[in-house]
């Protein structure tokens, strides 16, 4: 055997191209095992199982337009952030091939002129998986991923003449009869709250998520149709840190902090300090500001004498950035400046502020389940022929009962009378919500709240009849409900 065989990448700096064959990768293992006893006359077991893989990760490659914009304030940079990547982030594909072909003949014992003919046990399957993962912003990701099986059927027996392998051998490049298909898709988007001063407090985020399953009827009993399925996921949380809000106030930030409260002579000193470090950040503020005008009268005045160069000029530019660089960092310096806490206000101001956390979570799944559908998967999952089932039901879409209807009479449902699945659908919906409270230091209260919903629809569609109407027959819902609740009132 063989295992992962592949050409590693050398050089890690290089740009990965999709024809590279550090890409690829192979695997292919061989095993025959023979045996013989006073039973058995002759067994013969042969696997072949091989594998080709394909993985395809480019380094991400952002376009962002507007980064370069010589304006640094905090209140564009939503606008300076501003990104679309052009690459996927990895593509890749595998293809497994398994074969298994044994003999087995049992030894005629009494000796009494019995033909025993030999028994086989084979099988052909051909297996193929792809994934695609792609994040199109930072905020927005995209993934799905396949999964494909097949079987490549044999003539019965012993695969001993010419016709028989040519059928194999037809069976093989048709790629094998699908016996089962499914692929997962999600797509997440967090919103870039965090690029807004005024928001960055808050983190809200909404994933989709759908998959798909086919599932093939058994050769005997093919008039009975596939069997398909599909869910559908969509789920939205947030989370408000209350804390960090408090914090961007100058006068409520002493009051969030784990510090012990001071007394009132160190209350005093602490804000005589305090006072001392916001006038000198304001002097040098100032100072900074005039060095800045100076500057520029030095720029004009120097535009206007021949005798400088550009490279003066460009020097005095250099200068004058650097300034303003080193006035904006000023600035932050004061802001970042801590006001103490005043221990008379503290009793009063800590209690409005308990709240000091929250987080929340919807979230609403949704299957569909559906027996004797007829049409075969192509290419992912769809049957392009019969446009079916169709790419909202392949991405999660939840159809109503009237789409029964409508594919029935396009002859996507099994007419067999005898068939007796139901067609299925469910839904359950959760709503989760975390408070945290802190009314005093070191003194946490955490209120968790929850409610589930589930509802659960079934019911037979069918012919019960050769040439009658498709019905919708005994259908039933059912369904369960949780809730949490307080009990204060009955505790006692």
């Amino acid at each position: 055997n063989v295992t992962n065989l592949q050409k590693v990448r050398t050089n890690s700096e290089k740009q990965p191209r999709i024809y590279d064959v550090e890409n690829f990768n192979v695997s292919y293992a061989y095993t025959q095992t023979s045996r013989h006893n006073p039973i058995i006359e002759n067994e013969v077991i042969t696997k072949h199982r091989g594998s080709l893989g394909w993985n395809f990760s480019p380094k991400a490659l952002y376009w962002q337009p507007l980064k370069k914009l010589k304006n640094n304030s905090i209140h564009l940079k939503p606008i300076k952030e501003f990104n679309l990547n052009l690459k996927p982030n990895s593509i890749a594909f595998r293809t497994d091939i398994n074969r298994q072909y044994g003999s087995s003949k049992i030894r005629d014992i009494g000796e009494d002129g019995l033909v025993i003919q030999p028994t086989y046990d084979k099988y052909f399957t051909w297996d193929r998986f792809w994934s695609i993962k792609y994040s199109i912003t930072k905020s927005i990701n995209l993934d799905f991923t396949a999964n494909n099986k097949a079987r490549i059927d044999e003539p019965y027996g012993a695969i001993d003449t010419k016709e028989k392998r040519d059928t194999l051998r037809r069976n093989f490049w048709k790629f094998g009869r699908n016996t089962n298909y499914d692929h997962i898709f999600n797509a997440s988007y967090t919103l870039p709250l965090n690029l807004f001063p005024a928001f960055d407090w808050m983190s809200v985020k909404a994933r989709y998520g759908a998959t798909y399953n086919w599932t093939a009827a058994p050769l005997g009993l093919s008039s009975l149709g596939n069997t398909i399925r599909n869910s559908q996921d969509y789920q939205f949380t947030a989370d408000f840190n209350f804390k960090n809000l408090y914090q961007k106030s100058k006068f409520l930030k002493p009051y969030t902090l784990p510090e012990q409260k001071k007394s009132k002579q160190e209350y005093t000193e602490a804000l005589a300090k305090y006072n001392q470090l916001e006038v000198d950040a304001e002097t040098k503020i100032i100072k900074k500001k005039d060095d800045i005008e100076k500057k520029i009268e030095d720029i004009e005045r120097a535009e206007k004498d021949t005798s400088k160069t550009k490279e003066d000029i460009k020097q005095l530019i250099a200068d004058k950035k650097q300034l303003k660089n080193d006035l904006r960092q000023l600035k932050l310096d004061k802001r970042r400046l801590q006001q103490p806490a005043n221990p008379k206000l503290d009793a009063v101001i800590r209690p409005l502020l308990l709240l000091q956390r929250a987080s929340f979570s919807y979230d609403v799944k949704r299957t569909t389940i559906l027996p004797g559908f007829m049409p075969t998967p192509l290419l992912l999952g769809q049957d392009f022929k019969n446009k079916a089932p169709g790419a909202a039901f392949l991405f999660g879409a939840q159809k109503d009962t009237n789409w029964l209807n409508d594919i029935a009479a396009k002859g996507h449902i099994s007419n067999d009378t005898s068939l007796n699945y139901q067609f299925i659908q469910t839904k359950q919906t959760s709503f989760n919500l975390k408070v945290s409270l802190e009314p005093f230091r070191d003194f946490r209260i955490d209120i968790t709240m929850q409610k589930t919903q589930g509802e659960n629809y079934a019911e037979f569609f069918k012919t019960t009849s050769a040439n009658s109407p498709y019905q919708h027959l005994t259908p039933q819902t059912s369904g369960n409900m949780s809730m949490s609740f307080l009990m204060l009132r009955t505790i006692f």
